[in-house]
């Protein structure tokens, strides 16, 4: 999975519009598709955290949260966030911990102005994830960002 994710590197970043559904199949979230989007779709649809992690779960053959229902949040940081929990999956984030690949990070949505953040941790320190100001990038968690972290989530190979 780590080699597929690596294949977004660089896709911009695009914001989402609380006027529109997040169960899209157009971006940023991917939410609405039933398959594997093609990566020259998603560069013209560009991406945001959850439409990232989005098409990797496609990818993988796992359900994207809401997604079946057409719900207005569908695949978004406030439908991942709600899933996992639900499911008693989210741990509070230790920051320096180590935690394996594949592992998801997470950020709670509070508001139009604080959607929240999702990002996957891929090895040595590291996390792959959908940034505003740089697109689909590796690069070290922020400090004193994320809240939780989900354990194992994603099929991943080693950095």
């Amino acid at each position: 999975m780590f080699t597929y994710a690596k294949s977004f590197l660089g896709i911009p970043y695009r914001w989402w519009n609380p006027a529109v559904s997040c169960c899209d199949t157009t971006g940023p979230f991917w939410a609405g598709c039933n398959a594997e989007v093609p990566l020259a779709e998603v560069q013209r649809g560009h991406l945001n955290c959850a439409g990232f992690l989005n098409v990797l779960c496609l990818r993988a053959g796992i359900a994207i949260p809401d997604a079946a229902e057409g719900g207005f949040y569908a695949g978004g940081t406030v439908s991942w966030w709600k899933f996992f929990e639900g499911a008693g999956k989210l741990e509070p984030y230790v920051e320096g911990a180590a935690y394996p690949p594949g592992s998801i990070l997470l950020r709670k949505y509070y508001h139009e102005e604080d959607q929240g953040h999702i990002a996957i941790i891929c090895g040595e320190g590291l996390i792959i994830h959908s940034w505003p100001e740089v697109g689909v990038a590796i690069e070290k968690p922020a400090e004193g960002y994320y809240e939780a972290v989900v354990r194992d989530f994603l099929p991943w190979e080693s950095v």
